[in-house]
């Protein structure tokens, strides 16, 4: 009879727990997803930079999975993906030769072109991720220096 008592005791903990399982699944049907603001961009420090340059962006609202847009005045856009954010509020990057063509951050699917290049120029930039997306800031590209 105890052993019987035994199986009938594990196999309501076993409910239990799956219960609690598949609760947490119907609550949070996608990870990575928040219902958290999204993010807002307060400055950019420098305003313009080249290739190889230290960027930082100050704001709130970043997440530990971040990608940064860059916007032609043609509307064409261009990625810098996974800047993490360990504080929500900064975000710090090196300004790439190659950007990638899709925000990884928000995408489901994969990204077939991934390396683009962006001229000389004036840009906004801005914030992407889970949360949505922030509002833009102007950076200028400058020429990359000779070395």
């Amino acid at each position: 009879m105890s052993g019987q008592r035994a199986r009938s005791s594990k196999n309501t903990l076993i409910r239990r727990l799956l219960s609690v399982v598949i609760l947490i699944v119907a609550v949070y049907p996608e990870s990575g997803r928040s219902e958290s603001a999204p993010p807002t961009l307060e400055s950019v420090m420098p305003v313009s930079g080249s290739v190889g340059d230290v960027i930082k962006v100050q704001g709130s609202g970043f997440t530990r999975d971040n990608d940064i847009e860059f916007r032609s005045s043609k509307n064409a856009a261009a990625y810098i993906n996974r800047v993490v954010s360990s504080d929500g509020r900064t975000l710090t990057f090196t300004i790439p030769d190659a950007f990638s063509a899709c925000a990884f951050s928000t995408m489901n699917g994969a990204c077939i072109a991934l390396a683009i290049g962006l001229l000389p120029g004036s840009y906004d930039i801005s914030v992407l991720n889970a949360n949505g997306q922030s509002n833009a800031s102007v950076f200028t590209l400058t020429p990359q220096r000779s070395q």
